[in-house]
């Protein structure tokens, strides 16, 4: 908003002026012409800085595909600012979203860019991410499909998620939203090997798919003290309060870690991977050093809000931002491919560049010089895989892992491109083996007749949930009256609530490589929240067994996402699980509510070709 509207009016008649301006029409008016009209104020220039570790020859097949005037399949992984703010940009895209229980409206490419707050999902910063992919390669089968999932970490992806089993064939790029910039390193590494791993399923001595790393940092805290900074953004309160000698001065964390940031590990992995890794916090920070953005005061909360609604949702303007950062690496990899391609040979890997960063930044410290040397992909094994069955690729910390045949890489010689598109490494960087994984998940869809939100989770098919019992557990569609955020679950109010469920461990067939005497590990996946949660208790009834499970959903810190607790079962297609909701609570209330049940096995079969 301009500084005159943004200064607190003193006088009676300017108190009767503001209050005026607060009423319904004018204030949409006021937001629809200065917070959603796009005006970028960024250059060609900074965009191409964007990537704080950019890979040009992981694109060569994408490029390639797209000089051939061949169609492209993008997929997102990540948190609501992929579910709700990234779009899905055609009828296909529309369609891929339906089996994961997204039905939201979808925008498509001949739709025009929103222009208000009631259509928020109208232009996502995929959507328009794919519109600039179009207008540069046009394609009418260009698709691109959002499997984001709002309050997911891509902690969820890794460890219980059957997403891998839902990638269009071939993927070409997948975009993967790293909420907050928090995730962890493990599970980074987790995810990409797992899409890697079904792409090489899908087509041995294939191209590895293109990966990006989008690191969507927080720009203010969370924390509840300091929410009012995030209401000044937003405009909710008058935003001379957030002024340097204000009630509550105006502080951002542009440029800053929060406290259990991962984002130097991010950085290091995508070097090592031979992916891009864009952080916008780094992005917005070398902004503010070059005097393209206010980095403190009104100017800064006024400016950030127009990119933000709140510390990391983007509004317009924001999804702009996001869907030319994302487009700058394809443009960016183009050139370095047209300049490098036909003169680099096939047997030198390029190694993955970082952008310069100041001492203060994120990125500061973090090289990806040589990173990439003698890596890549090789012939994996596929497990057994069937309806509801993804056989995932977690992996393996041994020896070295050659994608395509020979051991030397691919040098794609197709279009006059010399180089070598990289791989997996030779060890993997987080600590531990990772291994390949046998996976069901449950709950994964909501979508179709079968469905109502607040009924009865007794009354959910048995596709979605074996459910034998329920006592006050409803399935729900979104939380409370936020209708525009879908988070299907079962939720119960009340403790004593008791939800029994048959045959997960082992329904349909068993798991084809169970662990000593049976065991399987099962994920709980629920909602962590700072509102009023409760506990619930995990146990075997009956034709199984395992140690008792107490899950506390409360969290002091101010977020709503999921997160995952697991345990070890006897492997029965009889076995009865129940949760019940406990009477203790360590929030002062009860609210419980469970997001999805995975079941996991390692294969017999870790050969890595």
């Amino acid at each position: 908003m301009g500084r005159m509207r943004s200064s607190c009016f003193t006088t009676l008649a300017a108190t009767a002026l503001w209050l005026m301006l607060q009423s319904k029409d004018v204030a949409r008016a006021l937001q629809q012409r200065e917070l959603w009209n796009p005006q970028p104020f960024w250059t060609q220039a900074q965009l191409d800085t964007g990537a704080a570790v950019h890979t040009p020859a992981q694109f060569v097949e994408l490029i390639r595909k797209l000089e051939a005037g061949q169609p492209i399949n993008v997929v997102a992984w990540g948190s609501s600012v992929t579910a709700e703010f990234a779009g899905c940009y055609s009828e296909t895209g529309r369609t891929f979203m339906r089996p994961a229980g997204v039905p939201r409206s979808c925008d498509l490419v001949d739709q025009p860019t929103a222009v208000s707050d009631e259509q928020r999902f109208a232009t996502g910063w995929g959507t328009l991410l794919m519109r600039l992919v179009n207008d540069t390669w046009p394609h009418a089968n260009h698709s691109f499909a959002n499997n984001g999932r709002a309050g997911s970490p891509l902690d969820f992806y890794a460890a219980a998620s059957c997403g891998e089993s839902m990638l269009p064939d071939p993927l070409d790029l997948l975009i993967l939203e790293n909420m907050g910039g928090a995730s962890s390193p493990a599970m980074i590494e987790l995810t990409m090997r797992m899409a890697i791993h079904s792409a090489h399923v899908a087509h041995p001595g294939g191209p590895r798919p293109a990966i990006i790393l989008l690191n969507s940092n927080y720009v203010v805290e969370t924390d509840n003290s300091r929410g009012v900074w995030a209401l000044c953004m937003g405009h909710y309160t008058c935003n001379t309060s957030c002024a340097p000698d204000g009630p509550h001065p105006f502080q951002h964390i542009v440029g800053q870690l929060m406290p259990g940031s991962t984002e130097p590990q991010s950085l290091e992995l995508g070097a090592l991977y031979g992916i891009d890794v864009l952080p916008y916090n780094t992005w917005l920070h070398m902004l503010m050093r070059d005097g393209s953005l206010p980095s403190q005061g009104v100017g800064a909360c006024e400016e950030l809000g127009k990119l933000f609604s709140d510390s990391v949702h983007p509004r317009m303007l924001g999804r702009h931002m996001l869907g030319e950062l994302l487009f700058a690496s394809l443009t960016r990899a183009r050139a370095w491919l047209a300049a490098n391609g036909a003169a680099a040979p096939a047997s030198a890997a390029p190694a993955a560049s970082s952008s310069p960063a100041s001492d203060t930044s994120p990125a500061s410290g973090v090289s990806g010089a040589s990173a990439l040397a003698g890596s890549a992909l090789g012939a994996v094994e596929a497990g057994a895989s069937g309806s509801g069955v993804y056989t995932g690729s977690t992996g393996g910390g041994g020896g070295g892992l050659l994608w395509g045949s020979g051991g030397g890489g691919w040098g794609v010689g197709g279009g006059g491109w010399g180089v070598r598109v990289p791989g997996l490494p030779v060890r993997t960087y987080a600590t531990g083996a990772l291994l390949l994984e046998e996976k069901r998940c449950y709950m994964a869809g909501t979508v179709g007749p079968g469905f109502t939100h607040k009924m009865d989770a007794a009354q959910v098919p048995k596709s979605y949930l074996d459910v034998v019992s329920s006592q006050g557990w409803v399935l729900v569609f979104f939380d409370g009256d936020q209708a525009h955020r879908h988070k299907p679950g079962l939720v119960a109010w009340e403790p004593g609530s008791t939800l029994q469920v048959r045959g997960v461990p082992g329904e349909h067939q068993p798991m084809t490589s169970p662990g000593p005497d049976g065991w399987v590990a099962v994920a709980i996946t629920f909602l962590i929240s700072y509102t009023e949660r409760g506990m619930a208790e995990v146990t075997c009834v009956s034709g199984c067994t395992c140690d008792p499970l107490v899950i506390d959903s409360h969290t002091e810190h101010h977020y709503s996402v999921s997160d995952n607790r697991f345990f070890a079962v006897t492997q029965s297609p009889d076995c009865l699980l129940q949760l019940r909701v406990l009477t203790n609570t360590t929030s002062g209330g009860h609210r419980f509510k469970l997001l999805g049940v995975t079941v996991k096995a390692p294969l017999l079969d870790q050969s890595m070709g």
